[in-house]
């Protein structure tokens, strides 16, 4: 994983669904399923921070961020990644939300605390509701088919009505779509 792997479907995401959400509501629910060790749910609360500082909206974010993987989630809560992360990272955005410390750069509190990483077995634990966006990106390759399906069916009813689902290119919605 990296920050703002695929940056076209980042910029798909920021032109297309950020401008869609309920910024009125008191706050956007967000999940971030599979998520890793993180910088990929780092990278969203980045954009979503910059969406709304550009279009002058205050509204709250809360993103859930879920693994099943304890010491993936460890090195995700920690929000500490190596000066390798400079070659994924725009430099306003590096300066702006990461503190640099030695060895490396660590995420800043303001992007950390709307961030909640719990462990989540997405197979056994039920969803999160209600959400306005829900992420999942290059889980699906590590899943056969049917439980694809019935992981599919639960971001269904996990989605508000106007809620969006942010798939990777190694997922589909197949049968479902």
């Amino acid at each position: 994983t990296g920050f703002f792997r695929d940056k076209d479907a980042f910029d798909s995401l920021s032109q297309n669904v950020f401008p869609q959400l309920d910024y009125k509501k008191d706050a956007l629910r967000i999940w971030s399923a599979g998520c890793s060790t993180g910088e990929e749910v780092y990278s969203l609360a980045i954009l979503l921070q910059e969406y709304l500082a550009a279009n002058n909206l205050s509204c709250e974010i809360k993103i859930f961020a879920t693994d099943v993987d304890p010491g993936a989630l460890e090195i995700a809560g920690e929000g500490f990644y190596t000066d390798s992360i400079i070659a994924d990272i725009d430099q306003e955005l590096l300066a702006r939300y990461f503190i640099k410390k030695e060895g490396g750069y660590k995420v800043a509190d303001s992007i950390r605390k709307i961030i909640v990483f719990a462990r989540h077995n997405i197979l056994k634990d039920p969803p999160f509701s209600k959400l306005d966006l829900l992420v999942c990106r290059n889980l699906f390759i590590y899943l056969k088919g049917e439980y694809q399906l019935g992981i599919l069916t639960g971001f269904y009813h996990s989605l508000s009505p106007n809620g969006y689902l942010f798939l990777g290119s190694s997922e589909s919605l197949g049968d479902i779509s």
